[in-house]
């Protein structure tokens, strides 16, 4: 993994450009993707519902973001914290902190079609067979045995 893009630790010199928080929505030993509509940034690829935090703490940035990407209503609560990672990408860098939200039952999903052509619910094994956004397997496998 030396050409990862993910460290733990904040790479010498970095400085965050972009703060993204996303949720592993977990249901039955499944986890919640999200495909993306292929003329967003990397499109066609399935990843978490997620986004960029704007003038808000980290848990009301996941919990609008998991509302508007998917009608899910989570209380901060429902959140649980697992970690932040440095995402050095060749055009910024990314703070990203990583959540967990267990879901007793199903939730109906209801799409924002700007964004994403489709859902699934992939175990994380079964995910490591799908196309993932960049680094998002090495980010699930850090919470996930696959």
């Amino acid at each position: 993994m030396s050409d990862s893009i993910i460290h733990t630790k904040k790479p010498a010199g970095f400085e965050m450009d972009i703060s993204v928080t996303g949720c592993f929505v977990e249901h039955g030993g499944k986890l919640l993707y999200l495909h993306r509509q292929p003329e967003k940034s990397q499109g066609d690829m399935w990843g978490l519902p997620a986004g960029k935090q704007e003038n808000e703490e980290l848990d009301a940035t996941m919990i609008r973001e998991i509302r508007e990407e998917t009608g899910i209503q989570l209380k901060a609560e429902d959140l649980e914290y697992l970690n932040m990672v440095y995402a050095t990408y060749p055009e910024f860098n990314v703070v990203f902190h990583m959540y967990r939200a267990i879901v007793n039952e199903e939730p109906q999903v209801t799409l924002s079609h700007e964004e994403h052509q489709d859902y699934d619910w992939y175990t994380p094994e079964e995910a490591t067979k799908i196309q993932l956004m960049d680094d998002m397997l090495e980010c699930m496998q850090m919470h996930y045995t696959c």
